[in-house]
């Protein structure tokens, strides 16, 4: 069996998952991944629909806690956890960070609401070329 690529998805210690990654098929030895430590994102509305095989567009940075890595490769599974930290040289609470990520998922829902009408609109009046 050949597979072309290692799926990553990372979740937080609710068990939601925050961000899915793709990576090229391995080689033999050490192979990289780089995760910027952000969650999943939306795509901003365009008249151009994304392509199908378009990565998960980047978000806001993940609040710091614990988080599960799962690799998958074919049929083969491993995971790992890893501990996101804050920068110690910014004092800002945990209540300031939590409030922000919520109005940024609201930002994110009102984006997403966006993409559908220009869904909608692109459907009734044609995609640009």
């Amino acid at each position: 069996m050949k597979f072309k690529e290692v799926l990553i998805e990372i979740y937080n210690d609710a068990g939601d998952k925050v961000r899915t990654l793709k990576s090229r098929k391995p080689k033999n030895g050490l192979n990289r991944v780089y995760w910027r430590m952000n969650q999943k994102g939306v795509s901003y509305p365009s008249r151009r629909a994304p392509r199908k095989d378009a990565p998960e567009p980047p978000g806001a940075q993940v609040l710091p806690g614990t988080y599960k890595v799962v690799y998958t490769y074919g049929n083969v599974k491993d995971s790992t956890t890893i501990e996101v930290k804050g920068d110690p040289r910014v004092a800002v609470s945990s209540s300031i960070l939590t409030a922000r990520q919520n109005k940024l998922e609201e930002f994110y829902d009102f984006v997403e609401t966006m993409n559908i009408e220009m869904t909608k609109w692109n459907d009734s009046y044609g995609q640009a070329d």
